[in-house]
Order: C-alpha cells, then structure tokens, then sequence
C-alpha cells in the first residue's frame, strides 16, 4: 500500500514529508524527499515493517542553510567592493585585484568551479569601471610555494607577485 514518511530535521524547526509508494511483492521502490540537506540519520533497517506515518530517517538542512547564509555574506561582501572600486573610480584613482590561488595539490573539479565563480564575480564588477584582475588560477602553484593550504610562503610570495606584476602591464 502507500505510506508517508516523516522527514524531520536534525537542525530545523520544520518538518517536510515524502510520499511514496510500498508494495509488500519484493519490489523496490524509490521515495523522494521534498526537503534538502544530509540524511542525519536511518531509523528502519532493510526488511523492517514500517506503518504509515513512521519516521524512516532524519534530514540536517544546516549544511543547506549555512550554504545560504554563506552565499548571502559573499554577495554582501561583494556589494561592498563594488562601492569602494566605485569610490575609487570616481577619484580617478585605478585598482589593481590580484586573485589569489590555492595551492595545486587542493584543487579539485568543484573548487575550480568555485573560484571560476568567484573571479566571474570579480570581474564583474571590475571591468565595467576600467579596474584590473590579475587571476592567479591561470597558472600552475606548486605546493611547495605555500605555507599552509591557501599562503604563499616568502618564495612563494615573490614569486606570484612578479608573475602578477608581468601581467598587469
């Protein structure tokens, strides 16, 4: 028969429901839930009898959140930099950002992706007003250049500053 299973979050104060279909034949089924976040936590194990109305797993929605709340403080950050490159272009005075990578041996698929976005951003509020962006995800940064998982040591400093400098120009 049908049933609903309760979803209730580890870390909200609201829970969501998922329906779905049950057959008792040894046929699998597939529930889909209607909230996001990380299971938290399986209530039932498989071949357990469950009734309509059980709580089958839990649901943390605060990774979900905290990324909401993280994208919310990034755009707020940003629309204050827009301001001050605005204020600066307003004086005549021109704005250098040099971006900064991560060290090669971090970077993966999804964090290049990330800092793609971030240098979009960038340069979208850079450009329109005739500000640079030197962005050091262009290049290759050895781990040996840093001191920790996003610093450049001394050399490493020096280094990235005069590949910086010869692209500014």
């Amino acid at each position: 028969g049908s049933a609903t299973a309760a979803l209730v979050p580890a870390h909200a104060a609201y829970a969501a429901t998922a329906v779905g279909r049950i057959d008792g034949a040894g046929e699998a089924r597939q529930l889909v839930a209607q909230a996001d976040g990380a299971i938290a936590g399986v209530h039932v194990a498989r071949g357990d009898r469950v009734r309509a109305g059980q709580l089958l797993l839990s649901v943390d929605c605060a990774p979900r959140a905290a990324q909401a709340r993280a994208r919310a403080a990034d755009a707020g950050r940003m629309a204050a930099f827009a301001r001050f490159a605005r204020y600066l272009r307003t004086n005549n005075v021109d704005l250098l950002v040099l971006c900064s990578p991560y060290r090669d041996g971090l970077r993966t698929p999804d964090n290049d992706r990330e800092a793609q976005a971030f240098v979009t951003m960038l340069e979208n509020v850079l450009r329109p007003m005739g500000h640079k962006l030197v962005n050091g995800y262009e290049a290759q940064w050895s781990d040996d250049l840093y001191c920790d998982a996003s610093h450049f040591d001394h050399a490493g400093a020096e280094t990235f500053t005069r590949w910086c400098l010869s692209r500014a120009e």
